[in-house]
């Protein structure tokens, strides 16, 4: 990806990479194809997704062949697909060739290789319905043989599942992978930050367009003329990330960088389509980044405070139902899955939690899923996509569904700083409100011991390396995280208030008082638990801001989106050309 200082290049760049999506159009243009009957076999049925995501056994450590596929085709609507001839080709990946096939002879192995996999998925079914009947009767009692029970049995019907074998060729599963992609994910030809504020000062009508896409920055006009400093920007954007990656990984990947760039979960394994490509996509079914493509950043603290997501399942080992309350999501869960939220790197914690409503000044008990994480406060640089715009005009979904930005690296000299943090979820749904407790804070810079998080600020240091030597803003960056950070205080997250609209004053209505992580799963299903409704945890929009802590959640200005003009959708679509992103 092309930095700040090379933009001028590309326009070239990026024509050159357009033409590798054209020639991998052309090439599965060559592909055989099997009927259109059988491709409609294959889209047809309301278990169409769930058997077409399940064809082949995931393994995710490492993530294997399985895992990518599910992964892709994971974003793909089956039955959305007005392209049958795209599925006709993705047949012959996925099943061989047709030639020895006779019409009938396609449609019923089809119909096989469905069926197959369904009955499985419904014996599944029927052994979590009668787990969910027997802990019911024993609630009050020792339900861990219940459980091994299911675990056992669960275990005995996953190996049975007929899964299909992955092509042996890595070409093949390659195509088989790019094919899926160019369905459900799109390309995008990222902008230039710096292009965008350089060409469109202040007093144009173009700025409020750019505060929206990012609200905070850093503006050194002044500090340039008293200086004379030149060849630097006059506005730096401040951005945000929410990460479950701790100081020392930042370090060691040099930044928060897409994982594709550090080769990650076998990101550069010869037959993953991720493998030397130089985009960033966007899904279209979640209509938000790539996870691995793209490194997801927040124009907004509060955004950043919600990710990663509580039920993002390649970082969390257990699922999460956003469907769900906690209290029914923790009835679904085994000693297994609770033993798996304690034990993995990234744990999900259980704890009683003592409330104390703003309003009416009474104290509540409620049980909430508690992980840790990182925040990463940076300045950007460089190429960016506005997630959001995206979203909103390609996809068609509506204002807020998605908030991010996107990103292919935050190098580690461009992040101010590090903060660790508890959060407390009050849902299983990011806008269903966090509060997060700041447990470290940490300044980046870089030392003479090539030390670069530090829980002291070097005002130098900083200057030098992150304000281009002007101390004053240095100063100012300091006492915002001073104030803004201090260790035992809680940050507010986004929640949504009652009429299912995203405000920032929406604020929520309880501070926590105190808490008790719960170490024994059994004592989990046999305390009550109480469930949140939305009204329970927001204020109504037209209160003022409420101080937690004593400290006011920052950045609590709404932001608004521009609707832009875009190219109308093809298929297969076009590349997402963003106001003449180049």
């Amino acid at each position: 990806m092309f930095s700040s200082e090379s933009y001028s290049n590309r326009s070239e760049y990026w024509k050159e990479q357009e033409k590798r999506i054209i020639s991998l159009q052309k090439e599965l243009e060559e592909i055989p194809a099997w009927t259109q009957e059988a491709a409609k076999e294959f889209v047809d049925g309301d278990y169409a997704n769930l058997i077409a995501r399940n064809l082949y056994r995931i393994n995710s450590e490492p993530k294997d062949f399985g895992w990518w596929y599910n992964y892709l085709i994971t974003q793909v609507s089956l039955k959305s697909i007005k392209n049958i001839e795209i599925v006709q080709k993705l047949l012959t990946l996925i099943y061989g060739s047709p030639k020895e096939l006779k019409l009938h002879q396609q449609i019923q192995k089809i119909k096989e290789s469905k069926k197959d996999i369904l009955d499985s998925f419904i014996k599944l079914e029927e052994l979590k319905k009668i787990r969910k009947e027997q802990l019911n009767k024993e609630l009050k009692n020792d339900t861990s043989k219940i459980d091994q029970e299911y675990e056992r049995k669960k275990k005995e019907i996953e190996l049975k599942i007929p899964y299909l074998l992955p092509p042996k060729s890595d070409k093949v599963k390659k195509k088989l992978l790019e094919i899926i992609r160019v369905i459900g994910f799109v390309p995008i030809i990222p902008k230039n930050v710096q292009e965008l504020t350089e060409n469109n000062p202040e007093d144009t009508k173009d700025w409020k367009t750019i505060k929206n896409v990012f609200p905070e920055y850093i503006n050194f006009t002044s500090a340039n003329k008293q200086k004379k400093i030149t060849n630097i920007p006059s506005k730096i954007a401040i951005v945000y990330r929410g990460d479950s990656r701790d100081f020392k990984t930042i370090i060691g990947h040099k930044g928060t960088i897409a994982k594709v760039e550090v080769n990650l979960d076998n990101t550069n394994a010869n037959w993953n389509p991720f493998k030397d490509d130089p985009w960033m996509y966007v899904r279209e079914l979640a209509g938000d980044n790539c996870l691995f493509s793209v490194i997801s950043i927040a124009p907004r603290q509060d955004l950043a405070l919600g990710f990663p997501l509580l039920d993002d399942s390649s970082i969390y080992p257990v699922k999460i139902n956003v469907g769900m309350t906690i209290e029914k999501n923790l009835k679904q869960w085994t000693d297994t899955d609770y033993k798996k939220a304690q034990e993995s790197k990234f744990k999900i914690f259980v704890a009683d939690v003592k409330l104390r409503h703003k309003v009416k000044n009474n104290f509540e008990k409620k049980k909430l899923f508690v992980t840790e994480n990182y925040l990463y406060i940076s300045r950007l640089f460089g190429e960016y996509i506005n997630t959001q715009e995206i979203s909103e005009e390609l996809f068609g979904n509506p204002s807020g569904h998605c908030k991010e930005r996107g990103v292919r690296s935050v190098p580690l000299e461009h992040i101010l700083a590090g903060i660790k943090l508890r959060r407390f979820h009050l849902g299983p749904i990011r806008t269903d409100g966090i509060l997060a407790q700041v447990l470290e804070v940490k300044y980046a810079y870089k030392d003479h011991k090539s030390n670069f998080f530090h829980e002291k600020p070097n005002l130098k240091l900083i200057a030098s390396q992150h304000f281009f030597g002007d101390e004053q803003l240095a100063n100012q960056f300091i006492s915002k995280i001073q104030n803004d950070y201090k260790v035992g205080s809680y940050l507010e997250g986004e929640c949504e208030n009652q009429n299912n609209q995203l405000f920032m004053k929406a604020t929520i209505k309880y501070e926590i008082k105190s808490f008790k992580l719960i170490n024994n799963f059994s004592s989990i299903l046999s305390l009550p638990m109480q469930a949140f409704s939305q009204s329970d945890l927001m204020l109504d929009s037209s209160h003022e801001a409420i101080l937690l802590n004593g400290e006011k959640v920052i950045f609590d200005k709404a932001v608004t989106t521009t609707p832009v003009t875009i190219e109308p959708k093809t298929t297969p679509r076009q590349l997402y050309i963003n106001k003449k992103s180049y």
